[in-house]
């Protein structure tokens, strides 16, 4: 998923990221906290905002 430039990719184009170890696709064996750190930190790099966790709740309509 980072690896590759692929996320970043997503970022740019307008995209979200979802982040998981289903997902993951690189080397190494990263815990979710470490994907989840890695994926911030490109939202960071590129000035995107980042969900929290009520705010994916919100955004996914999810029931309180």
């Amino acid at each position: 998923m980072f690896e590759g430039g692929f996320a970043r990719l997503a970022l740019e184009r307008g995209g979200h990221l979802r982040v998981g170890l289903e997902d993951y696709e690189g080397e190494g064996q990263p815990s979710n906290v470490e994907l989840v750190q890695r994926a911030v930190a490109l939202c960071r790099e590129g000035g995107l905002p980042v969900a929290s966790c009520s705010d994916a709740a919100e955004i996914l309509a999810l029931p309180r």
